[in-house]
């Protein structure tokens, strides 16, 4: 298993192409704060997998678990899905339940090597949502651990907010109960042209920036244009009136991290 940059290997899926893109929202950038946001993309032999992952905004250290959580939920999942000569499909349950069990075996080890209260680490740096989707020859099922934006062939959903602003997040599962995991959607992809998974951020993404921007061909063109355009949107600009002697500040539109994933039809292949 490696890293997804290009799908075309994949003989089944070689008409898809994913990528990603993400911005530290301006008011972390205000007070000095990091891009607590991750994503990753990953692909199996059996399956392509994605996932944008927001680290709790009240936790110190909560970039690290998002960084890591979207690794481990990839690779998982990817492992599920490669396992024995009958693979288990994206619609089972029983693949969201081990995928649960196996990830956070996976952070009791790093939280084991650490010196310190297990329950402090896991507030400190482990707290964090999840939305992403596992694409197959057969299935598209988008799903989700928390708060985020989907937005499939100009459908959207938003996930939360949630009570008290407290999303449920995997790791609650190291000192409790394991939040479940809510499928979005599950579809056929010869019935899918678009689709875009995004963090919390991307509900600011809406009548004149829309989210649906993202699904335009060019963006699936180049690794690097959602970042480029999240971006741009969230530059800060200065305006200036002479005659009054007076300056006004722009921050960007987007307040929040936002973190998003493309995936469709890789531009000039047919479906």
């Amino acid at each position: 298993m490696s890293d997804l940059s290009d799908l075309s290997d994949l003989s089944d899926l070689a008409s898809w192409q994913a990528y990603g893109g993400s911005v530290v929202g301006a008011d972390h950038r205000r007070s000095g704060r990091c891009n607590q946001d991750a994503w990753h993309l990953q692909r199996s032999e059996r399956a392509v997998i994605g996932v944008v992952a927001d680290g709790c905004g009240s936790a110190p250290h909560s970039e690290v678990g998002a960084w890591l959580g979207a690794r481990i939920w990839t690779h998982t999942l990817a492992q599920l899905l490669d396992e024995g000569p009958h693979p288990i499909q994206p619609t089972d349950p029983e693949l969201w339940s081990r995928a649960c069990a196996r990830s956070l075996d996976r952070l009791a080890a790093l939280v084991n090597t650490l010196p310190g209260s297990s329950a402090a680490i896991v507030h400190e740096a482990l707290l964090f949502t999840l939305v992403g989707f596992v694409l197959t020859p057969t299935q598209l099922v988008v799903h989700a651990i928390g708060d985020g934006v989907v937005w499939l062939d100009g459908q959207r959903t938003e996930l939360g907010p949630f009570a008290d602003n407290r999303p449920p997040y995997l790791a609650y599962g190291l000192h409790g109960p394991t939040p479940p995991v809510t499928i979005i959607h599950a579809v056929a992809p010869a019935s899918v042209e678009c689709l875009i998974v995004a963090t919390d951020g991307a509900t600011q993404l809406r009548g004149d920036i829309p989210l649906a921007q993202f699904a335009a061909p060019r963006y699936l063109a180049h690794p690097h244009a959602i970042t480029r355009q999240l971006a741009q949107l969230n530059r800060e600009r200065l305006e200036i009136d002479w005659s009054a002697e007076y300056v006004e500040r722009s921050h960007g539109q987007l307040a929040d991290d936002t973190t998003l994933l493309v995936l469709g039809r890789a531009p000039g292949r047919p479906a």
